[in-house]
């Protein structure tokens, strides 16, 4: 996980065309312009133990215990049958945000502030052992599918029958850091690299 930041302003360009008819006109546009981009590695700050629960069904709503969720896809005989596990990360994201931000504006930049909290690798996906699954998975069938027109129709199929069948959980961490003792420890790594234009 990390922060970015980016700031920017946007400036006005003319350019000129020359029409047909050997006429030239000024274009007027407007471009955005980045002053600088900050990305703050987040990752050491997360917590390895974290706590895992279900998630309601987007159909029903209902919710079932993880005992209950497990025991339903092992018994499941969809072929393509996954469980889905998805890694949420606790934080006081507005309060950092807003200090970001205060951090930025200290030293006078006024212009656009934009800051994102960007994930990878946040979800875990058991597939089915099935040979099937394993058949549809397999780089070979994946090639010759899409070299073919087996696959405009087959993927789609599975696809539909897959999503039908997902069970979702989800795995929660925390932070070992508060977003106070953050910008503490970051506020002058974040202002140094703001630049900007005077006008």
């Amino acid at each position: 996980m990390h922060v970015l930041i980016t700031g920017s302003h946007v400036e006005k360009k003319a350019t000129e065309k020359r029409a047909g008819d050997g006429t030239i006109s000024t274009v007027h546009s407007k471009v955005t312009v980045f002053d600088f981009k900050i990305d703050l590695d987040l990752t050491s700050y997360i917590s390895p133990y974290g706590t895992i629960k279900t998630l309601p069904d987007p159909k029903t709503s209902n919710k079932l215990s993880l005992r209950e969720v497990i025991e339903q896809h092992v018994t499941e005989e969809n072929p393509f049958k996954e469980m889905h596990m998805k890694k949420k990360v606790s934080w006081d994201y507005e309060d950092l945000t807003r200090a970001i931000v205060h951090a930025i504006r200290s030293v006078n930049y006024r212009y656009k502030i934009e800051i994102s909290y960007p994930t990878s690798n946040n979800r875990v996906i058991v597939h089915s052992a099935s040979p099937l699954a394993q058949f549809m998975r397999s780089t070979w069938t994946k090639a010759f599918c899409g070299i073919s027109l087996v696959g405009v129709v087959l993927y789609p199929l599975r696809e539909y029958y897959k999503i039908v069948k997902d069970k979702n959980i989800q795995s929660e961490f925390h932070m070992t850091i508060s977003t106070a003792d953050f910008m503490r420890n970051n506020y002058w790594k974040i202002v140094d690299q703001v630049q900007f234009k005077n006008e």
